[in-house]
């Protein structure tokens, strides 16, 4: 069934399942997906369904005007994962029935239930970030394959041009694939308020229970400002409980972060993390990922300006 995320600041995502043939989007209670923005008009957009099983979205007239995925529309046909803007909210658009269960918390370190601890740092702005120091034939091995990916990558990433969050997806594909991660996210940066708004979340070890991510702010900003990427183990904050082996070897996850660029800005961030007990990223994963963001960042670059030339 499809369906809208509302994104909320510090609260869990609003669902609003879409039934009807017109769907009014707005400020007025009596809507169908009611918000309480006050820069989103009384009635600020219908989602019209169409004949042959897609969605329309149509601008009614608003004093902010409707935006799907940065680009502003009196009318667009709507695709998986769109980014409707209505003044200050953002929902995004999803044909498919399955909603991710993981909701993604930027916090400061003193609201953080785990301490994030940096082990290594790279500068993600620098072209040469392969070392080639002390390395062995298994390694080369494994590098060797991982560059295949990459090369693979590089060749998938461009047929998506069209359609940014098939773009998403695949980028998190492909660092799942290369990288063996548990979970993962993407943020990008939000052309109007400059924050980082989570995009795309993709968690192999969620079940039936609602499953926070935690990240530190203070490590995004690091990424972000001055790109940097970055290797991290997140350990549990409370000493009662961070020395019992059972829950340290569940809790104390391993991380990284690298820099989304594009043209030598930075436009987002991508992050993947594993449990201890299901292996630990290493400084040369640290490397492959800040290659595959330089990959990713450039075709999400070339995606925006390919949908500019297209408007």
């Amino acid at each position: 069934m499809p369906h809208l995320v509302l994104l909320q600041k510090d609260a869990q995502p609003v669902i609003f399942t879409i039934t009807k043939d017109t769907t009014i989007l707005g400020r007025s209670s009596a809507n169908d997906v009611f918000l309480t923005d006050q820069s989103v008009s009384r009635e600020h957009a219908k989602i019209v369904a169409l004949e042959d099983g897609g969605y329309e979205i149509h601008d009614l007239g608003a004093k902010h005007p409707t935006s799907v995925s940065g680009m502003v529309i009196s009318h667009h046909k709507l695709r998986n994962g769109d980014r409707i803007r209505l003044g200050d909210s953002v929902l995004i658009f999803k044909t498919g029935e399955s909603c991710t269960t993981t909701h993604v918390e930027f916090l400061t370190p003193e609201n953080m239930s785990q301490e994030a601890v940096e082990v290594a740092a790279l500068d993600a702005t620098r072209t040469d970030v392969f070392s080639t120091e002390g390395v062995d034939l298994s390694s080369l091995q494994k590098d060797h394959q991982r560059l295949m990916l990459l090369y693979e990558f590089g060749k998938t990433i461009n047929l998506h041009l069209e359609d940014p969050h098939q773009m998403l997806e695949e980028i998190l594909k492909a660092a799942f694939r290369t990288f063996d991660a548990e979970r993962g996210f993407i943020a990008l940066v939000d052309e109007d308020t400059g924050e980082l708004t989570c995009e795309l979340v993709r968690d192999n070890t969620a079940e039936e229970e609602v499953e926070r991510l935690e990240v530190s702010r203070t490590i995004l900003h690091k990424v972000r400002k001055d790109g940097i990427a970055v290797l991290i183990v997140n350990a549990l904050k409370d000493s009662e409980f961070r020395d019992v082996e059972s829950v340290k070897e569940y809790s104390i996850r391993s991380a990284l972060c690298a820099p989304l660029l594009s043209r030598d800005e930075i436009i987002g961030v991508i992050y993947l993390d594993n449990r201890a007990s299901a292996g630990k990223f290493s400084e040369d994963d640290l490397m492959f990922l800040t290659a595959l963001a330089h990959q990713a960042g450039t075709a999400l670059g070339n995606s925006w300006l390919h949908r500019q030339v297209v408007q």
